[in-house]
């Protein structure tokens, strides 16, 4: 019982091992530009390890500079979902929703999320301030009357 737990330990963390590989070729081909290249990398690294937030982080960082909006909230999403205090993940996820889909709704709880957790946080609160705006301009144009 004992050698069977030993080996199924070190498969496990062999495995955990393979996605560190990648996730780190991905970093290097990210910075030599090789988006395309560290896409695979990244992509592999969840396949094998899901839980690895980072990995999903950049992901979304790739398709957020290429406005792949849908795809990048699909990536910070996963990130939020692994590790929900991971307030880089949360931030841009709101980020993308609000700049990338207009779906300002979505946007407003993310942001509300990085606040509450962090005060501090400029940029959230300066984000959610245009959420705020967007939403107070559609009400506006909704309740104007037609002419």
């Amino acid at each position: 019982m004992t050698t069977l737990f030993l080996v199924a330990s070190l498969i496990v963390n062999t495995t955990k091992n393979q996605a560190a590989v990648d996730y780190d070729a991905g970093l290097r081909a990210a910075s030599h530009q090789q988006i395309s290249l560290a896409i695979g990398h990244f992509q592999q690294a969840v396949q094998i390890d899901p839980d690895l937030s980072d990995a999903y982080f950049r992901l979304g960082l790739i398709f957020t500079n290429r406005e792949q909006w849908r795809r990048a909230i699909q990536a910070f999403g996963k990130a939020t979902m692994v590790e929900p205090s991971y307030l880089a993940a949360r931030y841009r996820l709101g980020e993308a929703y609000l700049i990338g889909t207009a779906q300002v709704a979505e946007a407003a709880e993310q942001l509300k999320l990085v606040i509450a957790a962090d005060p501090n946080h400029i940029a959230a609160r300066q984000l959610l301030g245009q959420a705020h705006l967007r939403l107070l301009l559609t009400l506006i144009h909704i309740s104007e009357p037609t002419r």
